[in-house]
């Protein structure tokens, strides 16, 4: 469900919290067809559910069934910075090394050194950048466990 707040278009799922974790909360909920190969998720309970950490924004306890949001703007940057920075690092690779080297494996191998070089750099460049706009809150409780 998406809707507008404040001039910010936010995504909003509903999911179940299951554990408390200082000011975030693990919260299980359905998974989607558009969520089924990301892999951004913490654990896998089932095809059908994922677990992710959010922050708890409302005060949610385990049993709550909560209301989660990411701001669209978030989500799309951090999208473009996971899949899109890799593939035009590995596409202007193969086109650089192409032009350099006759030999079909060595422009493939060499692509993908740098893909994995690429990676790793955005993982480093990810854990220490702020990374509130990219994370998940749990904005409203739908229905308390107590």
């Amino acid at each position: 469900r998406l809707y507008a707040s404040e001039w910010r278009i936010e995504m909003a799922e509903i999911g179940v919290v299951t554990k408390l974790e200082g000011s975030m909360v693990r919260v299980e909920m359905p998974r989607h067809d558009a969520c089924k190969h990301c892999k951004a998720c913490l654990t896998f309970s089932s095809k059908d559910t994922m677990v992710l950490l959010a922050q708890n924004d409302c005060g949610a306890v385990p049993g709550d069934q909560v209301e989660i949001t990411l701001e669209e703007s978030g989500f799309l940057s951090a999208t473009l910075l996971l899949y899109g920075v890799p593939l035009v690092v590995f596409l202007l690779s193969m086109l650089i090394a192409s032009q350099l080297l006759s030999q079909e494996s060595a422009v493939f191998l060499i692509s993908l050194l740098l893909l994995a070089i690429t990676y790793g750099v955005l993982h480093v460049m990810t854990k220490k950048m702020n990374r509130s706009r990219y994370t998940p809150r749990a904005v409203r409780i739908l229905t308390s466990a107590q």
